[in-house]
């Protein structure tokens, strides 16, 4: 697989090094009780050097002229480091490695349509239900098909190991030889993020430095031709931080949808075909012949008594039974958006989407006419909220209503215009559920100027329907607290179920009854699951 694999396709081993301990004491207690650990995750990666097409010129030609002189074929070897103070070795992180960085790192570098993965069969990380519903989506959403491989779970059996044990052993180096703005520091790789910072470990010092030379930890000690020289096949070119964050965007997200597939830990070998949701699997990988090397079934494998046949096989996704807030809430149902558009006329209020905005996914406002064409300025007043449009496209000419208070369903006339894509459209024909125009507040009183005249209560049910609509796009429903627990019977199994009170809902009859499983990974709310339990 190292040496024969397709052109076109690129090879990556994966696994997860042992933690790499920056702050590590003499006292034994403190050893376990005060030291910093960051998760090293690695990626090593091989491609043939004619297939990487995007490096610059003269990196190609150094690389070719190097193997050329120990007439060895061009596979360029590199490692992806991957650092992160999220210490969670789970399969919800090697999924998110893979899509913000591996793929479209090869990708960047070259045209590639395989991925041929090897790891071992670590059911937490790597072998497990999930992770083959991920492989199964790969080619439908990047383009690059998937084969993922399995090897026997054991320690030092790929070449994650010694090159997770190269860079902890680099970065221990550096901690105490190392050079950082002509001074000997202790603790200059604190945290994750100093793996990948510019100016530290990773650019070493010269050989004239006070404390010696150190050649850092992206290049590896010993050129690449006097590696190849000395006939390792397995040559490092070079080798890449990444820092994965454990907060924000680039965060792991650990939610993916719950699956099953019975009979997968006697298989081995586990194929994308292109169509998300089914695998191809089989007892042993073959990646000999050219049927196997292309993914398909195994019926013209030339060694399908040895391997196994490969066969297609479903994943299952069990349907996940709905909380009764969610079914209370999905149960209010609006039309459908052009439908919408069209009965927009002047004055009426409306509720629309406001684009990455978390901190105000919504709005309301009232129409200040039917739907228009966008005009030059209009493009640039929607850039403004973060909506791209253009110049003739379809736009609603709204006064933005603002609550009185954070939370409140009574809102004021705004002197703010808004223009809209119509899309942005999430609920029409809203009716107020006052009639009196509402007793002003102090706060809008001090700030009389900012705000007009018209007021505006929305109604419980229009709120709860504008929540269920807009879904995912703001979020769902965020617990508050969890008030008592119950143990009751479905299908003649005990379920455990807990009450919840949730942020923003204060009648009694919004509280609702939620199993432990609606709780997800949070573990703060398990905790305090636990605890409600244990009363």
């Amino acid at each position: 697989l190292k040496t024969d694999f397709p052109r076109g396709s690129f090879v990556s081993v994966q696994d997860f090094s042992e933690n790499h301990h920056h702050k590590v004491r003499n006292e034994p207690q403190a050893k376990y009780y005060q030291s910093v650990d960051s998760t090293l995750y690695m990626v090593v990666v091989r491609y043939h050097l004619d297939d990487a097409t995007k490096l610059p010129h003269e990196v190609r030609d150094e690389l070719r002229a190097t193997y050329a002189s120990v007439d060895r074929p061009p596979i360029i070897v590199e490692t992806l480091a991957f650092v992160s103070a999220d210490r969670k070795h789970d399969n919800a992180f090697v999924r998110h490695v893979n899509d913000r960085y591996v793929v479209p790192y090869m990708q960047s570098i070259g045209d590639f349509s395989t991925h041929y993965a090897r790891s071992d069969g670590c059911k937490s990380q790597f072998k497990c239900a999930m992770h083959f519903d991920w492989v199964s989506r790969k080619q439908s959403e990047t383009g690059v098909r998937t084969d993922w491989s399995f090897f026997c779970s054991c320690h030092g059996k790929c070449d994650c190991d010694p090159e997770g044990g190269s860079i902890k052993s680099a970065a221990a180096n550096w901690e105490r030889h190392g050079d950082l703005e002509g001074m000997r520091v202790q603790a200059k790789l604190p945290d994750a993020a100093s793996f990948v910072n510019e100016g530290s470990a990773n650019e070493g010092s010269a050989a004239g430095s006070p404390h010696g030379y150190h050649a850092g930890l992206t290049k590896p000690k010993d050129p690449l031709l006097t590696k190849l020289r000395w006939g390792r096949k397995n040559a490092i070119w070079r080798r890449q931080f990444i820092n994965v964050p454990t907060t924000g965007p680039q965060a792991v997200s650990r939610i993916y949808s719950e699956c099953t597939l019975d009979g997968s830990a006697r298989m081995h070998s586990f194929v994308d075909v292109g169509t998300p949701g089914t695998i191809l699997w089989r007892e042993r990988s073959c990646h000999q012949c050219e049927n196997c090397w292309a993914g398909r079934a195994s019926t013209g494998c030339s060694d399908e008594k040895r391997f196994g046949r490969a066969v297609r096989v479903p994943i299952i996704h069990p349907k996940k039974p709905e909380s009764s807030l969610a079914r209370m809430l999905r149960s209010v149902q609006s039309k459908p958006l052009p439908d919408m558009i069209k009965a927009v006329t002047d004055g009426q209020y409306v509720c629309v989407v406001v684009k990455d905005n978390p901190h105000e996914p919504w709005m309301l406002g009232r129409a200040g006419g039917d739907v228009e064409k966008a005009t030059a300025n209009d493009v640039t007043e929607a850039a403004e909220l973060g909506f791209t449009i253009k110049a003739g496209a379809e736009v609603l000419r709204l006064i933005k209503f603002e609550p009185f208070e954070l939370g409140s369903r009574r809102y004021i006339e705004t002197k703010v215009p808004l223009v809209v894509p119509a899309t942005a459209l999430r609920r029409g024909e809203l009716k107020p559920n006052n009639v009196n125009e509402l007793r002003k507040s102090v706060r809008i009183k001090n700030q009389a100027s900012r705000y007009g005249e018209s007021t505006f209560e929305l109604k419980e049910e229009d709120l709860r329907a504008i929540v269920a609509i807009l879904g995912s796009e703001i979020g769902d429903f965020k617990v508050d607290k969890l008030l008592a627990h119950r143990v009751v019977v479905q299908r003649g199994k005990p379920v455990d179920q807990f009450q919840v009170k949730w942020q923003g809902w204060e009648r009694e009859e919004d509280l609702t009854w939620e199993p432990l499983s609606a709780f997800g990974n949070d573990e703060a709310l398990l905790a305090e699951a636990a605890d409600v339990e244990g009363k």
